[in-house]
């Protein structure tokens, strides 16, 4: 606490007298700032995926949130994206009739709306390994970015904290085989 008044009593601003000269005084930057009508501040930090980084809550006058979603991965541009789609239909061969579609549909909603609350889960299996079930989705976590993405194994889901899910839009859980050891 000393040294925290010894830095505030450190702290100078700049006067102006009526003959024009400059001279300092002493001053706690932090109350000065505070009272600041220009100043920027926000109300709270959110993960607000698709909006601005400072983001206005309703009523547009209302508090604001200082956003912590760092934008997508990658920016969309026109190619040929067959390989892509030929990967999914090695997955999905041999599935019920509709569960394609489905699943490109849940894959693509969350990015076409950002911010979207899903209420499912997908969970691939497959008795073999190698078929490419994770690597749809290291693709699909490029679209979203690293900050967006997280791979997890059984240990993050035993253990005792979920740092793993902050901040996150997608979540790969690779190798997870039940909730106990």
């Amino acid at each position: 606490v000393q040294l925290q008044e010894e830095v505030q009593e450190l702290t100078y601003s700049r006067t102006l007298d009526k003959e024009g000269k400059f001279f300092l005084t002493k001053t706690n930057l932090a109350k000065e700032w505070g009272q600041w009508p220009m100043r920027r501040s926000v109300d709270k930090v959110d993960y607000l995926p698709g909006q601005e980084p400072l983001a206005p809550h309703e009523p547009e006058d209302g508090p604001r949130s200082f956003n912590m979603w760092q934008g997508w991965g990658c920016e969309p541009v026109e190619g040929d994206v067959t390989p892509f789609l030929e990967l999914v239909d090695h997955l999905f061969s041999g599935a019920e009739d509709g569960a394609k579609d489905w699943f490109m549909k849940w894959s693509a909603y969350p990015i076409q709306n950002p911010g979207a609350k899903m209420a499912t889960a997908v969970m691939l299996h497959s008795r073999h390994q190698g078929t490419g079930k994770s690597m749809f989705f290291h693709v699909l976590g490029r679209v979203y970015g690293k900050a967006n993405f997280s791979e997890i194994k059984q240990k993050h889901l035993q253990g005792d904290f979920n740092s793993w899910a902050a901040n996150k839009q997608l979540v790969l859980a690779d190798d997870v085989t039940s909730l106990s050891t």
